[in-house]
């Protein structure tokens, strides 16, 4: 696994991954960037910086391991004599989030899917751990954050670090199988305010952000999926408004010439996900739906008990 470690000075220690799924390529390449210009005279205090975290993922361009199959971010706090991938989630836990005040990892959607690019928070028990993170997505300074339930993603990074008593983020940075100016540019700037607010690398100067609007990723009625098998015509584009009961898209039913599915959007709020590959099995993902919170909502959902 790939680690650069810089340090000078006093400061946080600040832990920067990418690739924990390997086909997910813009933090790979803002992390790879971040490396190959990286002046250790302008840094206060460390980082440790890790841009193909799934390094066997990575390298074969795949979401999971070629090795056991292990998704990286479903293995956290791991062990480190139970697999390979598991090995890699216990060797970070055990000997580099503990050095740590803060993380951010970087994702995208899969080759089948976009995210609008966003910040993506993953609430915590710890009423002031869980304030330092909703300041971490707005100083990111994405127009969006998504936010999920941190009991409903134990085994993720987010939550392992949580656990923890380290301040940590991700992001969605769009997706598809490939990158974009936008989503790029998005990702570097937010790593630079996020790396400036921290006082580990002061920058000379920051391009400007709006507010960020708090997107609920928590409700699975919002996830709309495909109702047949065939070929996904959608109706909407990633970003827009839509309302409950708005057609969303039509499945064609490849076999069946003539044959078409419509397919209905159940609630109302923004498009935050959408399907890139057109062919579709019934019950893929088509699109994600999420209304906006607002940032009272979004800190009083720290302690939340575990419904389960």
């Amino acid at each position: 696994v790939p680690i650069v470690v810089a340090r000078n000075g006093e400061g946080p220690t600040v832990l920067l991954s990418s690739g924990n799924h390997g086909n997910e390529y813009e933090g790979q390449i803002i992390l790879r960037n971040l490396i190959s210009t990286l002046d250790a005279k302008k840094i206060r205090g460390r980082l440790i910086v890790l841009p193909g975290l799934n390094a066997p993922a990575v390298r074969a361009g795949r979401r999971v391991s070629p090795l056991d199959g292990g998704n990286l971010n479903r293995l956290f706090p791991g062990s480190t004599n139970n697999g390979p991938t598991s090995a890699i989630a216990g060797f970070v836990t055990q000997h580099l989030l503990p050095l740590c005040e803060f993380g951010l990892d970087f994702h995208s959607g899969d080759p089948s899917s976009c995210y609008l690019p966003c910040a993506f928070l993953t609430t915590c028990s710890d009423s002031s751990l869980h304030e330092q993170n909703v300041a971490a997505a707005e100083v990111f300074g994405a127009d969006h954050t998504y936010v999920v339930e941190g009991w409903s993603a134990k085994p993720s990074f987010d939550a392992n670090a949580h656990r923890l008593g380290v301040s940590f983020i991700s992001t969605e940075l769009g997706g598809g199988g490939g990158t974009t100016p936008e989503t790029l540019s998005v990702g570097k700037r937010g790593l630079d305010r996020v790396l400036d607010w921290l006082g580990v690398m002061p920058a000379s100067h920051l391009v400007p952000c709006a507010s960020t609007t708090f997107l609920d990723g928590m409700h699975p009625e919002s996830c709309v999926t495909a109702p047949a098998d065939g070929i996904f015509e959608p109706c909407v584009a990633l970003g827009e408004q839509v309302v409950d009961g708005q057609i969303a898209g039509y499945i064609h039913i490849a076999w069946e010439p003539g044959l078409t599915r419509e397919v209905l959007f159940q609630s109302s709020g923004i498009v935050a996900v959408m399907r890139r590959t057109a062919s579709v099995k019934a019950g893929n993902y088509l699109f994600t739906v999420t209304p906006e919170l607002d940032r009272k909502a979004v800190l009083r959902m720290s302690g939340r008990i575990d419904p389960t």
